[in-house]
């Protein structure tokens, strides 16, 4: 499944397997094993398998929600998965403010960042009752059953994978639709500024008013989230992307590395990183940082 996620001839991928982890037996002859496996599976069918170079060069393969995680990403992303758990319940401190959950995930370049946020999306999907696999049978309401009603398409929980980033947005967008989560482009990967332009009011001539949300989706994930503005452009004409994706969404979840901003557009000020990151457990919105550096060995709430 890892490897024909990033096979261009491969256009769904029906894996209803939990990714794999921990130690088995023979482990350490798997690799040489698939190897082999996959080099006779070339010279039967090069284009449906891919010389295994290609496949491990590839961009899909590399943002793959089945790589098998470390230890410290296990334990990042149970970390999150509780405190989105809570969130979504309802139980934790915001349960009736109304209020939205922010949850960092820092750590330089090459800690596998991009690997968890995959792996976390697809989790949430599959896991949760989130989006969820499509099929033919999804323009029909859900049945419920004698204890429970049947529920909408629009009732269900809704997430969203987001990047300010042409070419990782349309990574995920193939990974999404490979992996039946959505039907078209666009459903539930995309750019920060279509998101928030999809959950704005309008005006009467269909422009989308930032600074006026409508609706909230429940979980928004945002790779590279140093990219986002802090001021408007052509495209955005709110003042904060990240302020505005919080007001649109119960929980959101963001990579986020501050060495790696570029743009002045991109650039947060004092009074910005300050709100983000108060000395004091008081704010406008819930948080959980978590700090994942180096080696991910440095997990803290």
């Amino acid at each position: 499944m890892h490897y024909l996620l990033g096979s261009d001839a491969v256009k769904n991928l029906n894996n209803r397997r939990a990714n794999a982890q921990g130690d088995y037996y023979t482990q350490d002859e798997f690799s040489q094993i698939f190897s082999d496996i996959w080099l006779e599976l070339n010279r039967q069918d090069p284009e449906l398998f891919p010389a295994e170079e290609i496949i491990r060069d590839s961009a899909l393969f590399k943002a793959s929600p089945f790589h098998q995680l470390s230890d410290d990403q296990i334990a990042a992303e149970e970390s999150i998965m509780d405190a989105l758990s809570e969130a979504l319940a309802g139980s934790g401190n915001s349960a009736d403010s109304g209020l939205s959950r922010l949850i960092f995930v820092q750590g330089v370049a090459g800690t596998g960042k991009t690997v968890l946020l995959s792996h976390l999306f697809y989790r949430i999907a599959t896991e949760m009752d989130i989006n969820g696999r499509i099929n033919d049978e999804d323009d029909e309401d859900i049945l419920g059953t004698d204890s429970s009603p049947k529920i909408s398409k629009e009732d269900r929980r809704k997430a969203y994978i987001l990047v300010n980033h042409n070419q990782q947005m349309h990574v995920y967008n193939q990974i999404a639709s490979k992996l039946g989560l959505q039907k078209h482009f666009g459903e539930v990967a995309l750019k920060p500024s279509r998101f928030i332009n999809r959950f704005s009011e309008k005006t009467a001539s269909n422009r989308a008013i930032a600074d006026k949300p409508r609706g909230k989706a429940d979980v928004v994930l945002v790779d590279e989230a140093h990219l986002l503005l802090t001021q408007g452009d052509q495209g955005y004409s709110g003042k904060n992307m990240l302020h505005d994706l919080l007001r649109r969404a119960k929980v959101v979840i963001a990579v986020f590395d501050p060495n790696q901003i570029l743009q002045t557009s991109q650039r947060w000020s004092e009074e910005d990183q300050d709100m983000l990151f108060p000395q004091q457990a008081e704010s406008d919105v819930q948080k959980l940082l978590l700090a994942i550096a180096g080696s991910w060995s440095d997990l803290c709430h």
